[in-house]
C-alpha cells in the first residue's frame, strides 16, 4: 500500500511540474488566449474523420484497466461502497489529467514521426532535457505500475475463473498460500506479456486491446440484458 502511495504521489508531481511548464511555454509563444481558442480544440484545415476515430480507438486504452479494481474486491473493505467509489473517482481522474495533459501536449506540439515518444518529443519542446528526463522517468515507473496491477488482476480474475469452473481447476485454479496470490497464474499472465511486447507493435497492441476490450464490454452488456429479460419474463426460473 505504502508503495501505491508512493508512486502515485511521485507521478501527480511529474503530471503538475510537466502541466506548468507545458502553460508557461504557450503562454509565452502564443499567448493566454490559445489556451481557449477554437484552433486548439478545432482545426478544420487539419481535421479529419480518419483520424479522429483513430484517436478515439486510443484515446480509450486511457480508460480501460479501471474496471480491474474489482478483482480486488474480496481484499477491500466494505467493497459494495469503497470499489465502486474508487472506479468512479479513477475514471474522473485520469479523463480530467488527460484530457488537461493531452490539450496542452497540442497546444505546444513539436511531435516527431514516432508515436510512441509523442509526449517525449512535446517535453523537449516545453522544458528541455530536464523535463524529458522526468517525464520519461515517470513513464518508466507508471508503465512498471500499470504492468504490475494488470498483470495482478488478469491474474486473479483467470483464478476465479478456474475457481468456478470455467477453466481448468488445475494451475489456474492454484493459490500460493504464504504470498497470497495465484502464483501459476501471475507467471502465465507475465510470460504472454512479454512474448507481446517483443512480437507486437504499440499500434497493433492497442487495437488487440481495445478490440477485445470492447468485445467484452459488449458481451457483459448483453448478457445483462439477457438475464435481465430472463428474471422478468420466467421469474420462478430465475429465482432457481
Amino acid at each position: 500500500f505504502r508503495a501505491h502511495v508512493a508512486i502515485f504521489g511521485a507521478l501527480l508531481a511529474a503530471v503538475f511540474v510537466f502541466v506548468v511548464v507545458a502553460a508557461r511555454h504557450v503562454a509565452e509563444t502564443a499567448g493566454v488566449g490559445a489556451f481557449i481558442a477554437r484552433a486548439g480544440f478545432y482545426d478544420p484545415t487539419t481535421f479529419s474523420r480518419e483520424g479522429f476515430w483513430r484517436a478515439t480507438a486510443l484515446g480509450s486504452l486511457t480508460y480501460l484497466g479501471f474496471d480491474a479494481i474489482s478483482t480486488l474486491a474480496e481484499d477491500a473493505r466494505s467493497p459494495r461502497t469503497t470499489i465502486p467509489r474508487a472506479m468512479l473517482l479513477v475514471v474522473l481522474l485520469t479523463g480530467g489529467l488527460g484530457a488537461l495533459e493531452v490539450h496542452l501536449a497540442h497546444l505546444v506540439g513539436g511531435v516527431g514521426p514516432a508515436v510512441e515518444t509523442a509526449f517525449l518529443d512535446v517535453s523537449a519542446r516545453a522544458g528541455g532535457p530536464v523535463l524529458v528526463a522526468l517525464i520519461a522517468g515517470a513513464l518508466l515507473v507508471a508503465s512498471a505500475g500499470t504492468f504490475v496491477t494488470a498483470q495482478l488482476g488478469a491474474a486473479r480474475l483467470i483464478h476465479a475463473m478456474a475457481r468456478d469452473g470455467a477453466l481448468p481447476r488445475r494451475g489456474f485454479g492454484d493459490w500460493d498460500e504464504r504470498r497470497g496470490v495465484p502464483r501459476f497464474n501471475v507467471v502465465f499472465v507475465g510470460a504472454v506479456a512479454i512474448v507481446g511486447a517483443v512480437v507486437l507493435s504499440y499500434e497493433r497492441v492497442a487495437e488487440l486491446v481495445n478490440f477485445g476490450a470492447f468485445a467484452a464490454f459488449l458481451a457483459v452488456h448483453a448478457a445483462s440484458a439477457a438475464a435481465t429479460w430472463r428474471a422478468r419474463r420466467f421469474p420462478r426460473l430465475a429465482c432457481a
